[in-house]
């Protein structure tokens, strides 16, 4: 059960559990190793200048707009692909939606003639 340690009305009120220290002493962080600490930041600066001269090759090696128009080409023929699919699935749901609406259609003017058909013979018995 937790109590109040020290003068209720003094500014330093804490609450604790019976039998408990003031609480677990603050934990120090364990610092790298001076190697682990330096070689990190070096891969990473070699890493970004690596990249960079890798992007630098690339002119040379590619005509860049041609890339890039090629890409662009593709694109859009992948979304008229995708509008076209997307249309066509439309349309097959509207064709399936129009199918099942004709169905209950029909089995609603059966079910209608069949009331008014055996209407008359139910209202005659009594």
């Amino acid at each position: 059960m937790p109590t109040w340690e020290g003068d209720v009305t003094g500014p330093r009120m804490r609450l604790v559990k019976r039998g408990s220290s003031r609480g677990p002493a603050p934990r120090r962080r364990r610092l790298k190793p001076l190697w682990r600490r330096l070689t990190e930041p070096a891969l990473l600066v070699a890493a970004g200048v690596g990249l960079l001269l890798a992007l630098v090759r690339v002119p040379r090696d590619l005509d860049v707009l041609l890339v890039i128009s090629e890409v662009i080409d593709e694109l859009i023929a992948g979304l008229a692909l995708l509008a076209r699919s997307v249309l066509s699935l439309a349309g097959m749901l509207l064709m399936v939606g129009l199918a099942v609406m004709a169905l209950l259609l029909i089995v609603a003017g059966l079910v209608r003639f069949g009331r008014v058909l055996l209407s008359p013979f139910q209202s005659r018995r009594p």
